[in-house]
């Protein structure tokens, strides 16, 4: 035979009233930390994506590196430098091809390890490797800046 519990009871009665208490409901923000870009921000990406990967553009510079014609009019990506896990603003960024910045060997190159040979570290294969080489996040920047002001005129 099944015995019937019998149902629960507050030994004290609901603080503030009623249990049915109306609430203003939460705002939602999105995703934390993530702010939607301004539209000079916005014009400032499309250029840094538009004018190619920096890295590619300090290969250039660079005479044993005749290889950067297959990865220099590929579009960019537009890499967040961060401090910690946040990233600090649209505007502290710079573009990178898709090998510079996530290790995607360009059309025809199957190998990492000859794409590294020929177009350089790539920052998610080889970050120490990559900052060793083209310089740290403020480098970089700053290069991108000098890139987009020889490109569109002063920033």
């Amino acid at each position: 035979m099944l015995k019937t519990k019998t149902p629960l009871r507050r030994k004290s009665p609901l603080k503030g009233g009623s249990a049915m208490k109306s609430r203003k409901p939460m705002k939602r923000k999105g995703k934390h930390g993530k702010k939607a870009m301004t539209a000079d921000e916005r014009e400032r990406r499309n250029r840094c994506v538009g004018a190619g990967c920096v890295a590619c553009w300090l290969n250039r510079k660079m005479p044993y590196q005749d290889a950067v014609k297959v990865c220099a009019p590929v579009a960019a990506e537009y890499h967040h430098f961060k401090d910690g896990d946040r990233r600090i603003s649209h505007s502290h960024a710079y573009a990178l091809c898709g090998w510079h910045h996530r290790g995607l060997p360009p059309w025809g190159m199957t190998s990492k390890s000859e794409t590294a040979e020929k177009l350089g570290p790539s920052l998610a294969e080889d970050a120490n490797g990559f900052h060793a080489r083209y310089g740290d996040d403020a480098t970089l920047l700053a290069f991108q800046n000098r890139i987009l002001a020889s490109i569109y005129g002063a920033e």
